[in-house]
């Protein structure tokens, strides 16, 4: 009977033991964990960046946003209670400059059934960032100080100043299917951090109410149907980062 009760107790624990480890794999804690793309197109270990867009706070429902960044279509993760909505940007290396388009109007176009560029069309409005993440503080730094946290320069263009080439938008630029009248500054970041784009206080005044912001960002997303066919969807797995933290999980058996 004792040599049947410590052999169950042995599977139990055993059992126990396994689920802890599954438990573990799938933690993610705030720098035990790496998050890495499932799709094939991304492989080995990657620089992460998150993207925030910063809604002002008499939004009570925050609006679906489509995001493109070359040839996928970025997961946006919408918080009503901060009023932000973020995504994540898995890159090959660690990248020291972003571009980063707002507009309505993105075309594509094709040659003989292949894709060859994103256009934004002519007369189209649309604001266009240029973000360079800054190792140093601008000016000579004071030895006796601590260094400076990497800052993010940005400079800012309108299609007025014709930033794009013929309006074409080059394959690593984050876009931003949104109306640019909405947005009210780009600023913040940090060297995993996207600076922030943050929309106007008195959005809903441009709008005139919530359900017609909502209305505008179905009709905008119904009209980038065809475009999402054209882009895969990234996703992502929760991945340990055994470098970091290692979780042993010890089990003893019995006879």
């Amino acid at each position: 009977m004792y040599k049947k009760m410590c052999k169950t107790f042995s599977l139990l624990t055993f059992i126990i033991g396994l689920c802890f480890i599954q438990y573990a794999d799938c933690r993610v804690a705030d720098n035990s964990h790496l998050i890495l793309p499932q799709s094939s197109r991304l492989q080995g270990s990657k620089s992460l960046f998150n993207g925030t867009i910063q809604f002002p706070k008499s939004i009570n429902t925050l609006p679906g946003i489509r995001i493109y960044w070359k040839g996928y279509r970025l997961t946006c993760e919408s918080d009503n209670d901060s009023k932000k909505a973020t995504f994540i940007i898995a890159d090959e290396s660690p990248r020291p400059t972003f571009k980063i388009l707002v507009t309505e109007n993105v075309n594509v176009i094709g040659e003989y059934n292949v894709v060859q560029y994103l256009k934004v069309p002519e007369n189209a409005e649309y604001n266009f960032y240029i973000c360079h993440l800054e190792k140093t503080a601008v000016g000579a730094p004071d030895p006796a100080q601590k260094p400076a946290c990497p800052q993010w320069q940005i400079s800012t263009f309108t299609e007025k100043e014709k930033p794009l080439n013929n309006g074409i938008i080059p394959d690593d630029t984050i876009i931003i299917c949104l109306n640019r009248d909405y947005v009210d500054i780009v600023e913040g970041g940090s060297s995993t951090l996207l600076p922030t784009v943050k929309l106007r206080s008195d959005l809903l005044k441009i709008v005139e109410n919530e359900q017609k912001l909502h209305e505008n960002a179905e009709m905008l997303l119904m009209s980038l149907l065809d475009i999402d066919t054209m882009h895969a969807a990234m996703t992502y797995d929760i991945k340990p980062n055994f470098q970091r933290k290692m979780i042993v999980a010890t089990l003893t058996a019995t006879a």
